[in-house]
């Protein structure tokens, strides 16, 4: 096989530089794309994290809710109790009077 002239491997070259330069700007658009894409991901991920702390909010208002509820239903409880207990004395006393 005969050795390639110079103007072959110019042509060569040449040929190659058009090749790299195809794939260096294939390669700069999908840096540009992956970045937008990475730009969205963030947007997203923030608006996770604002929805998560509106739950975790709702979540410890919730639970202030039932901690109360619970106190009152003590509280009914107690004085549903202390009603009865006086109910009973005053039963007790009124039979003893007479």
């Amino acid at each position: 096989m005969p050795a390639k002239t110079n103007t072959d491997a110019i042509r060569d070259l040449e040929q190659l530089v058009v090749t790299l330069r195809e794939r260096l700007d294939n390669t700069r658009e999908e840096t540009k794309r992956n970045r937008e894409e990475q730009t969205k991901f963030a947007e997203t991920q923030n608006d996770i994290r604002g929805r998560f702390i509106v739950v975790e909010e709702k979540l410890a208002e919730l639970k202030k809710t039932a901690e109360e509820s619970d106190r009152r239903r003590h509280q009914l409880l107690l004085l549903f109790a202390g009603s009865l207990l006086t109910l009973v004395a005053n039963i007790l006393v009124t039979m003893f009077r007479r």
